[in-house]
């Protein structure tokens, strides 16, 4: 058991790998070409009612991924116990000369999971430039190159829903190490297409057919565009009003819904709904700042803590970085 505890301790970024306190050796993570993965959904009509064996089995496909990110998460934190940054800056060397990632994923799993990771790359990046261990230009090239794949792969898909917004964070994250005029034009078209997606009543249609999921997947749609929200603001990129107005809407809708989510139940063709776990509000609790309303204290589950690996480490890290970044206005 005391094994486990420490494990589940090490997962969170809160104690260090060994008992003295050293600093832990660079890790070996042999780059990975291609991404697959396994449907872990056990209907075919909503996509919400998951299985957890072929959950398991599409995580297992995932760890060599996943233990690299967790440790570039843990080094660009510095978090305590972990190696420094060169460390991270040479396994992100070696991942870019082998053209890791680029190659086209095996079905959907790993198109998204590509997305889900590359954006977090682009955050370890990030972090790593801000404490003075900026990568090297064939690594910003490789990100790059990976950030166009990923746009590009649900750009063609022609569906604004969460995972399109998904990918103005793909962009975003990416446009804060170094400019790019695709994926320039890329965040703007999905930021403005993602925020006219919110109907009057505050919901979003294609999130709608999510059966069970429909309310846990308009927060994961608020999660992103907050994310987007903030990459932007740290480049100078002003919220419009109306912009603003959208993204309260939403905010509150969602959290109206962690009270009561009847309105989502209707709108899912009275289908009784799933509560978003607490894992899923370190986004908005992180970075949400005044879209949470006062449902969010009062129905809403507070996370344990901000560690989130696939997307660069600790949340409310990525944030105070971003908001002083930001130019000052």
């Amino acid at each position: 058991m005391r094994g486990w505890i420490r494990v589940a301790a090490i997962l969170l970024g809160v104690v260090p790998r060994h008992a003295s306190g050293q600093a832990a050796a660079c890790p070996a993570h042999a780059p990975v070409a291609q991404l697959g993965g396994v449907s872990w959904y056990a209907d075919r009509e909503h996509f919400s009612i998951v299985d957890p064996e072929r959950r398991r089995q599409h995580d297992a496909m995932l760890k060599p991924l996943t233990d690299l990110m967790l440790d570039l998460g843990r080094i660009a934190d510095g978090a305590a116990g972990a190696p420094g940054p060169a460390c991270a800056l040479g396994l992100l060397r070696g991942w870019a000369a082998a053209g890791a990632l680029l190659q086209t994923p095996a079905n959907f799993n790993g198109v998204v999971e590509r997305a889900v990771h590359a954006r977090g790359l682009n955050i370890v990046a990030f972090k790593l430039n801000a404490r003075g261990t900026p990568p090297e230009a064939a690594t910003l090239a490789w990100l790059r190159r990976l950030s166009l794949a990923t746009t590009a792969d649900f750009a063609r898909r022609g569906r604004v829903d969460n995972l399109y917004a998904w990918s103005a964070v793909n962009a975003a994250s990416f446009l804060i190490l170094a400019p790019d005029a695709q994926l320039a034009q890329h965040e703007q078209r999905a930021w403005e297409r993602s925020l006219s997606a919110i109907r009057e009543d505050g919901l979003i249609a294609t999130e709608a057919e999510r059966g069970q999921r429909t309310l846990v997947y308009h927060q994961y749609f608020l999660a992103a565009l907050i994310m987007t929200q903030r990459f932007r603001e740290a480049r100078g990129l002003p919220t419009t009003p109306a912009e603003r107005a959208k993204l309260a809407l939403l905010a509150r809708r969602v959290g109206e819904g962690f009270c009561d989510p009847r309105r989502f139940a209707a709108a899912a063709g009275n289908i009784a709904q799933e509560i978003p776990a607490q894992p899923n509000q370190r986004i908005p609790t992180a970075m949400g700042g005044s879209l949470l309303t006062e449902e969010y204290r009062r129905c809403a589950p507070v996370p344990t803590h901000f560690n989130q690996p696939q997307l660069g480490g600790r949340l409310d890290l990525t944030q105070s970085l971003l908001a002083r970044t930001a130019p000052a206005r």
